[in-house]
């Protein structure tokens, strides 16, 4: 009985694992795997080089497809515009040389507050350096101020104002998420755990200046609390992204990010796990370069893991 409870509250630690890695790790996942589930270096002719102006051109070109995916959303004209200029614009690739040091703090019911600074570079193979240790990450696998993403994490369809004033107007959009397990793994007890995570619905807000047609803030959370009776509790699970104009690197980017996550699970009672990213000394070369993969376009609105 004691073995069983211990292996109940394992596979609940897996599931809390999950709920982190969604929380975190909306992003596009990658193409390449390598042994073991690692990631193959990714070669630097995977990436293309833009300068400034060769930029704004592609975030021109990223602005036309978001109109049209947006054609058919109920939204005035000047709604749509304003989601597609904030979005196309915080798309910027990385400029080649940067630096940038990063603090993460981190907390969690019942353990110590972790913290920890690292400097970092970008490098124009495609990598990011670890200052200190020299440890190179392929770019998409990395948390930097500068963002890449090629999949926009909303519905077109499923969208609304959820409010605005003066300076600023918020969009939502609803995100079904299917976590279907293949069907040999479904029959083992361990997935049968997470029937509860399928389907489960999401919101995207996009927090827009309005006379700046930039992105200040983008939130992905948990639209509604989901539980599985005896076992498990999620009431808020949440991704913030805040954003900054970068003047050294003439480009926006993530000035602070944080994850929250609040639930419950059995025997171990209340849990609150909160992580928080920011990002400073910030500095670019001159020349901008900006690093891009090849044939960069927006690949879709829907996530499924």
């Amino acid at each position: 009985m004691q073995r069983q409870s211990s292996l109940r509250q394992y596979r609940v630690a897996i599931l809390l694992g999950v709920f982190t890695f969604l929380a975190l790790g909306l992003s596009a996942q990658p193409e390449d795997v390598g042994v073991a589930g690692i990631r193959a270096p990714l070669p630097s002719e995977r990436f293309e080089v833009m300068t400034a102006s060769e930029l704004d051109a592609h975030q021109a070109e990223l602005y036309a497809e978001i109109i049209e995916k947006l054609e058919k959303a109920r939204l005035k004209e000047a709604h749509k515009e304003l989601v597609a200029q904030a979005f196309s614009n915080a798309i910027v690739g990385m400029p080649i040389g940067a630096t940038f040091r990063t603090t993460k703090i981190e907390e969690q019911t019942g353990s110590d507050r972790k913290e920890d600074v690292s400097d970092f570079a970008v490098l124009d193979t495609g990598f990011i350096e670890d200052l200190e240790d020299g440890t190179k990450t392929p770019v998409v696998d990395s948390f930097t101020p500068f963002n890449i993403d090629r999949q926009i994490p909303f519905n077109a369809k499923r969208i609304r104002v959820a409010s605005q004033n003066k300076s600023e107007i918020t969009f939502r959009f609803i995100v079904d998420v299917d976590m279907d397990m293949p069907a040999e793994e479904s029959s083992v007890d361990f997935f049968k755990d997470l029937e509860s995570l399928q389907n489960m619905e999401w919101a995207t807000e996009l927090t827009i200046d309005k006379d700046a047609k930039t992105l200040k803030r983008l939130s992905y959370f948990l639209h509604r609390p989901i539980r599985k009776m005896f076992l498990f509790s999620v009431k808020t699970l949440k991704a913030e992204y805040e954003f900054e104009y970068f003047e050294e690197c003439g480009c926006r980017g993530v000035k602070k990010r944080t994850g929250l996550i609040e639930g419950s699970v059995i025997i171990l009672g209340k849990m609150v796990h909160r992580t928080t990213e920011t990002y400073s000394d910030i500095k670019c070369e001159e020349p901008l370069r900006f690093l891009l993969p090849k044939d960069h376009k927006l690949e879709g609105f829907e996530l499924v893991f």
